[in-house]
């Protein structure tokens, strides 16, 4: 067992259950199915036309089954579908590696039935800002129409009127490596805001890009909503699916911590591995402030998850992390990334510390001296799952007539021998 003078150090702790609100489909499997039939009659689809299905590196609720869906009303229409990734420079920017993202998200040749185009060669296809190329992906540009499937949230490195959808997977996702290279870059001079939607604007007019579907989800990660974007109506629409999007967008009862601890960061979790709506961190340049939504005075990161495959970008926005962690970052998958991002800091190594034990009490170790009874911890699965946490006694003694807190009990962090937290184990 670990030092019982290291546990005793630690306040008493309440694991904490919320209840956000928990709008849902029914069906999205069959929604999107009726929405793809909207779309085979719109385009108006003719047989033997090749359809690209654009999909992302997120780890969207029943993406697998929603684009199977989408595949099967195609093939029923004579089309001939071909799935397209769509993640800039994810899977370590290569064929091999996008391919690989894609079969963590369920989609592979043999479970969707259709061919996989994941070439990296992309077509400059025009200029924007009399100065800014703009890539786009050569097997989108071959196809007759191409659909893009994506969630709609709020971004991690900018607010504002479009953040994270189908836009944003047009102008960064099938930019591939280099164009999500070069937007990001150019974000610096002329802003999120601009870039996005002068380089929609553009790819609107240059490529076959005929709808977008949009996937909101809920605090629980369910699928709360679809929504059908047609191209000429591309930014008016997400715009509105993104407000709704903010409605449900879950966040902690209070807006500073003395200690976040997060158990697991990765890029299946948020684009930035640790989302910034969540923690308030974000720190390179260009990036919005995200400080007054949370703020926390440390963060220690514990452990990559499984499906980052060792991406560890974000790693630079804790402050103390783990051997654990550290053992499993891949530095060539995450500099690429952290490069083409233009998020150097991001991908910065943080101390690290033998096991989970130790690296919660540097971190407490480096804050001002607070009595035991008053120092705020928070411990989060990740950024993703808000639903359960773990709160030290000074933050349940501010929240517990919250009416989002539908239950609490008092307990003792579980440490194994070797210093790891327990609380994960299962969920």
């Amino acid at each position: 067992m670990p030092p019982s003078s290291l546990i005793g150090k630690l306040p008493e702790f309440y694991e904490v259950r919320l209840k956000h609100p928990c709008d849902r489909l029914t069906d999205p499997i069959e929604r999107i199915g009726v929405m793809t039939r909207e779309i085979i009659k719109q385009v108006p689809l003719k047989r033997k036309d090749r359809i690209g299905i654009a999909v992302g590196s997120r780890g969207i609720s029943q993406l697998s089954g929603m684009v199977k869906r989408i595949l099967i009303e195609l093939k029923e229409a004579g089309a001939i579908p071909v799935i397209i990734p769509a993640m800039g420079s994810h899977g370590g920017a290569t064929a091999t590696g996008q391919g690989e993202v894609l079969r963590t998200l369920g989609i592979t040749r043999e479970s969707m039935g259709v061919e996989l185009s994941l070439s990296m060669e992309v077509e400059i296809i025009g200029e924007l800002l009399s100065e800014v190329p703009v890539y786009f992906s050569s097997e989108a540009l071959k196809v007759d129409h191409l659909i893009c499937v994506n969630r709609i949230k709020p971004h991690t490195k900018f607010r504002g009127e479009v953040a994270s959808g189908i836009a944003k997977m047009l102008c960064v996702g099938l930019g591939k490596h280099k164009g999500a290279e070069k937007f990001h870059r150019y974000v610096l001079q002329f802003g999120f805001d601009q870039m996005i939607k002068e380089m929609s604007s553009l790819i609107l007019r240059r490529t076959s890009f005929r709808y977008g579907i949009g996937v909101l989800e809920n605090a629980y990660g369910e699928i709360l909503d679809l929504g059908l974007i047609k191209s000429d109506g591309l930014l008016k629409t997400e715009k509105a699916l993104l407000n709704k999007a903010k409605v449900f967008l879950p966040r902690l009862p209070y807006g500073k911590t003395d200690l976040l601890v997060l158990g697991q960061i990765g890029k299946d979790i948020s684009g930035a591995g640790m989302d910034p709506n969540v923690t308030g961190r974000t720190g390179d340049l260009g990036e919005d402030d995200f400080s007054s939504l949370f703020n926390a005075k440390r963060i220690v990161a514990l452990n990559l998850s499984r499906k980052t495959g060792g991406n560890a970008l974000g790693v630079g926005n804790a402050d103390v992390i783990t051997d654990r962690l550290l053992k499993k970052i891949d530095r060539r998958m995450t500099n690429i990334n952290a490069i083409a991002g233009i998020s150097l800091n991001k991908a910065k190594i943080p101390i690290s510390q033998p096991n989970d034990l130790e690296a919660i009490r540097l971190a407490l170790s480096s804050i001002e001296p607070v009595k035991i009874k008053d120092i705020r911890i928070t411990v989060l699965k990740d950024t993703l799952s808000l639903e359960r946490f773990w709160v030290s006694q000074a933050h349940y003694m501010e929240i517990q007539n919250d009416p989002l807190v539908v239950s609490a009990k008092k307990i003792s962090l579980p440490f194994d021998a070797k210093g790891e937290l327990k609380l994960f184990e299962g969920l």
